[in-house]
């Protein structure tokens, strides 16, 4: 037996927009337990807001996360992270 689809064309969900907050954080001799550390003013490096699309894959957020860093650290690429 073989189901057919129904009429009309599949609709597709329109891309949503979110701004993503990050923090780029120098915990280099900070902490000995890598699973829990204190996030506090001292340790921050770089704070930042991207615009994301609820269609963007792994890769794409990675891109954007890069570009945004790269604005302040040039030698910063998707792979770092």
């Amino acid at each position: 037996m073989c189901l057919l689809g129904t009429s009309g064309s599949a609709k597709k969900a329109k891309p949503i927009k979110k701004s993503f907050e990050f923090v780029l954080l120098n915990l280099e001799g900070q902490f000995t337990d890598k699973d829990s550390f204190l996030l506090e003013d001292d340790n921050i490096v770089l704070r930042g807001i991207v615009i994301l699309n609820s269609h963007m894959n792994e890769e794409k957020i990675r891109g954007c996360l890069a570009e945004a860093i790269t604005l302040k650290y040039s030698c910063v690429a998707p792979q770092n992270f």
